[in-house]
């Protein structure tokens, strides 16, 4: 992480929540160590909530990023309250709600690979993007599948990227809510949305899989075969959904010429339409 991240936040203190959040100041120093990005909050029901109260400040962000980037924007279908409990509590990937920075997502679809380099150049580096009425936003973790083929992770050619909206709660308190925003092409919309339709098909092969290993702890030896047998089911269904993820994957890429953008760096000292470059990792977006 740049040291004018670290600069950005080392200037300004924010109170301690009463009501147990996690305070701007202790997110912005997590920031500073380049930490992961985690909600204010560990209950579900409080990031939903927040989810909602910047959900007009986040489309109005993405429709304006677009805008000056020559794409367009969609807001993403809210997050359900079973897959969050179910990704969180299970054995995905054993952290709690408090890390999941999707309750709220957008998309910004671009036409072209020149869109696609502008955004790399606006959004591939972690750091605060300011609005032109002086609302701060930062991009805090970069998820690039345009310069970088993902091999553990077979989605497409696309950028993820986590950005933080500061807001005032129902309460009145100043808190922050981790926002993600994708960067897809145009015409890898179909694609994008077969390729997860299969995720979905390889979640619930996860799950049964994971039942299968719990109940092989416990069972006796006259069912360890019938359940051994049926965890070779469902992991074989699972790396049929990761080879055809990456069929699809691939295939994006081959049609749209998008390997050319393998390796591409990110350029600071590019002046993006529309957005005016203010120094290292922070634009105005007009």
């Amino acid at each position: 992480m740049s040291q004018d991240m670290r600069l950005i936040h080392s200037t300004t203190e924010y109170p301690q929540f009463k009501s147990g959040r996690r305070s701007l100041s202790e997110e912005w120093a997590a920031a500073a160590k380049g930490e992961p990005p985690q909600q204010a909050a560990h209950d579900p029901a409080i990031l939903f909530a927040d989810a909602q109260i910047i959900q007009k400040d986040a489309e109005s962000l993405t429709r304006r990023i677009a805008r000056a980037l020559g794409g367009f924007a969609e807001m993403g279908p809210e997050k359900d309250l079973y897959r969050v409990l179910a990704k969180f509590n299970g054995k995905e990937d054993g952290k709690d709600p408090s890390f999941n920075c999707d309750f709220s997502r957008s998309r910004v679809l671009l036409r072209n690979k020149s869109q696609i380099r502008r955004a790399i150049d606006m959004f591939a580096t972690p750091g605060q993007i300011e609005l032109k009425d002086g609302t701060r936003i930062m991009v805090r973790e970069v998820e690039n599948n345009f310069t970088c083929l993902n091999k553990r992770k077979a989605g497409l050619a696309n950028m993820d990227v986590k950005v933080t909206f500061e807001f005032t709660t129902a309460e009145g308190e100043r808190s922050f809510h981790h926002h993600e925003l994708q960067f897809i092409p145009a015409d890898a919309k179909a694609d994008y949305e077969r390729s997860h339709e299969v995720y979905k098909r390889k979640r619930v092969a996860q799950i049964y899989r994971d039942g299968a290993d719990n109940a092989l702890a416990i069972c006796g030896p006259s069912e360890a075969e019938g359940w051994s047998k049926k965890w070779r089911q469902y992991d074989a269904q699972i790396q049929s959904a990761q080879v055809e993820r990456w069929s699809i994957h691939m295939g994006v890429r081959e049609r749209l010429g998008l390997d050319e953008l393998i390796g591409y760096q990110p350029c600071n000292s590019c002046k993006v339409k529309k957005l005016e470059n203010q120094g290292p990792n922070l634009y105005v977006v007009q």
